[in-house]
């Protein structure tokens, strides 16, 4: 489980990859309640998912998307497959490395979350949609369930 000290380590590594983050922003509020939310994961499953944040966004993560990497990894750096995870990924890979956005790509993935029954994963990927594309995502979800 993570230690504080560990928690400073990734801070570090963090700033050194984000140098516009001002350091001055780590209030002794933030350090604590990153510590309370990231004990309970392995150092190495941390440092994997900062190593993923790192080569996916030009913006200093937020705590929620850290936890939610975070949870993918296990002890021992092992990736849990969740294939659609991992589609949703690639799509925002895309749109943050080549600003490439696939409406037929979506959609496909907001009716495998639904089809499977993720509902909150399939509003997540047409929330996602949208935000990176600015209109809406269509897809007729009724249809699917026949």
């Amino acid at each position: 489980m993570a230690t504080e000290e560990d928690i400073l380590e990734l801070l570090s590594t963090l700033k050194a990859a984000y140098p516009a983050w001002k350091p001055g922003s780590s209030t002794p509020a933030m350090l604590d309640l990153w510590n309370r939310k990231l004990a309970d994961f392995e150092p190495a499953a941390l440092r994997q998912a900062i190593d993923r944040h790192i080569d996916g966004s030009n913006f200093f993560p937020s705590l929620h998307e850290l936890i939610t990497l975070a949870r993918y990894y296990r002890p021992g750096g092992v990736v849990q497959k969740d294939e659609l995870r991992e589609r949703m990924l690639m799509l925002e890979d895309m749109f943050y490395t080549a600003g490439e956005i696939s409406q037929t790509a979506w959609g496909a993935l907001v009716v495998a979350f639904y089809q499977s029954g993720r509902k909150h994963g399939a509003i997540h990927a047409r929330e996602k949609f949208s935000q990176f594309a600015g209109v809406s995502l269509e897809v007729e979800l009724e249809l699917v369930e026949a």
